[in-house]
């Protein structure tokens, strides 16, 4: 059934009905078992962190040492030179900052996630795209090969994460921002750097505000679009 109208079909599953997506469990339960193996033989020192990367530790050992000099000296210090440390610490803190932790093209830290909806599923690599190339040919030949089907090249792409991929109607990034936010202990970090966004599509959510006539969408003399909203009219 597509848009309400009966295609007779002798292959794959039933669009549009509530048991296509329990055939394709079925079916693809295979794909899951696969890439739970693969999984292992993929990743490379699953139960560690990333390793800290030279300059962030360098960094990091600066601050302390400043910080305990300054906290041992703190007494015998003038007014002008308790000011000058504050200030070089803030210094040093604003450095650290700008410096991203771990290693980022780490080869000896591979990671790798499989999430499958019915027939849609999405494969995060940490690794390099030759990694990410390799994971696609795998699922390619184990599909065709165990399975007998194909994997569409047009729809299956590789997407670094500081772009967006589409995934059940979201578009899924890993945020680079590096703006900073105190902590309860007065403490400054970084609290969106690298975290993993899901996001609406926004042709997605304005187009269910015009479809429910929520909206219009009107020009300016300038060309910019502007939303103007809509009140419902009253029920007679």
């Amino acid at each position: 059934m597509e848009q309400w109208e009966y295609h007779p079909s002798y292959d794959g599953v039933p669009q549009g009905s509530g048991i296509s997506p329990i055939l394709s469990n079925i079916y693809l339960s295979e794909l899951d078992n696969f890439m739970a193996n693969y999984k292992e033989r993929f990743e490379v020192r699953p139960e560690t962190r990333r390793r800290v990367s030279l300059v962030y530790g360098k960094a990091s050992r600066e601050l302390n040492r400043h910080k305990n000099e300054g906290a041992a000296i703190w007494n015998t210090l003038d007014e002008n030179e308790r000011q000058a440390r504050a200030k070089r610490l803030k210094t040093m803190q604003a450095e650290k900052r700008r410096i991203y932790p771990s290693i980022v093209h780490d080869e000896t830290y591979k990671r790798i996630q499989y999430v499958r909806y019915a027939d849609d599923f999405i494969i995060g690599v940490i690794g390099s795209r030759e990694d990410a190339l390799q994971v696609k040919a795998d699922v390619k030949r184990f599909l065709a090969e165990r399975l007998k089907l194909t994997l569409s090249e047009e729809k299956t792409k590789i997407t670094h994460t500081g772009d967006r991929a589409r995934f059940l109607g979201y578009d899924i990034t890993v945020s680079r921002e590096q703006s900073t936010r105190k902590k309860k202990n007065g403490v400054r970090q970084r609290c969106h750097s690298y975290v993993v966004k899901l996001l609406v599509a926004r042709e997605k959510w304005v187009g269910k505000l015009l479809e429910y006539k929520a909206i219009k969408i009107v020009r300016t003399n300038d060309g910019q679009e502007r939303f103007k909203s809509l009140h419902r009219p009253r029920k007679s």
